[in-house]
């Protein structure tokens, strides 16, 4: 089965043109990985147009994944879309780092113990 290409303009379009970036392929095998995991999470809404991310959006996509996984994969895939943005801006495919302004999750027990 052939998979799809992403749309031009959309999340998805964004995540390819990162996979495609010399910093992406020179990453260790275990962040490809890591990254690679990160993109089949966010696959399901790959079609979002780049026009409606925001920092409320990804917060709210932050906060879904939090309780759907763990605040962990959470986190990760915030840091995984932070690098997609900073390697689109100069190519005029997102305006802004919208992901940066995500305030990450703590993990329960660091919580719990500082209560």
């Amino acid at each position: 089965m052939r998979q799809r290409m992403p749309k031009p303009g959309t999340l998805g379009g964004l995540i390819s043109t990162y996979f495609a970036e010399e910093h992406f392929l020179e990453r260790s095998k275990a962040t490809k990985r890591e990254y690679r995991m990160c993109a089949r999470i966010l696959h399901p809404i790959r079609d979002t147009p780049v026009s409606t991310i925001d920092t409320p959006l990804l917060a709210a996509i932050h906060d879904k994944l939090a309780k759907k996984y763990s605040w962990d994969k959470a986190n990760r895939v915030r840091n995984f879309l932070i690098q997609v943005f900073k390697f689109c801006i100069p190519k005029g495919l997102i305006s802004k780092n919208f992901a940066e302004a995500v305030i990450k999750k703590t993990a329960p027990e660091r919580h719990a113990r500082d209560v």
